[in-house]
């Protein structure tokens, strides 16, 4: 049986490689790019992730450890191996019914379903995300779910404005560590557009 990680170390780890800019991010094309927003069209990807009941900043930090756990070595292969899974970079949150919160890693490239290490931690699923076309918003500050839906209700009307129509719940994501400062953090609001969108 694979040993169980040691968080703090997870943590260090995963921090480092954070501040450094040296993790993974999914590839995308870059169709259109506005002053108040960017539509990336994203391929299909895999995703570790885990359903938090409980307030957005709260559900997300129990989810952190749940997920970091997975990639640091609560995991086995075929042939009940553990590895080390590689950090990469968003982390992607959405709402779900109620006062819960999807939480979710992107897996690195070189993985697919069968190569993919299995959670070993019950609450931890793999799931295919099919990619499409979003419609992304950038910003700095915070974590805080307020922050999010500010920029989620500036993000559709500068997307009604451009006569884009989206579809489904937003996605949040976060691309730096905790110990970022707030000002200097990359965080982002994606929305599926309906439609397609030609390059301009």
């Amino acid at each position: 049986m694979p040993r169980k990680c040691d968080v703090i170390t997870v943590l260090i780890l995963l921090s480092a490689a954070w501040t450094a800019n040296a993790v993974e991010e999914p590839a995308f094309e870059l169709v259109r790019q506005t002053g108040d927003f960017e539509i990336r069209r994203y391929p299909p990807l895999l995703l570790a992730e885990t359903l938090v009941e409980g307030e957005f900043r709260e559900s997300g930090n129990e989810a952190f450890w749940r997920l970091a756990g997975f990639i640091g070595g609560e995991n086995a292969t075929s042939d009940a191996e553990a590895v080390k899974i590689d950090m990469t970079a968003p982390v992607i949150s959405r709402k779900a019914a109620g006062q819960r919160y999807w939480h979710q890693f992107v897996m690195p490239q070189s993985y697919n379903l069968q190569t993919l290490p299995k959670p070993l931690n019950s609450e931890v699923v793999i799931k295919e995300f099919a990619g499409g076309t979003f419609a992304v918003r950038r910003f700095s500050g915070r974590w805080r779910e307020s922050y999010f839906r500010r920029e989620t209700e500036e993000l559709t009307a500068a997307l009604k404005a451009a006569g884009i129509a989206t579809t489904g719940a937003p996605l949040f994501a976060r691309y730096n560590s905790p110990f970022m400062p707030a000002f200097m953090r990359r965080n982002e609001v994606w929305l599926a557009v309906e439609q397609n969108i030609a390059p301009q």
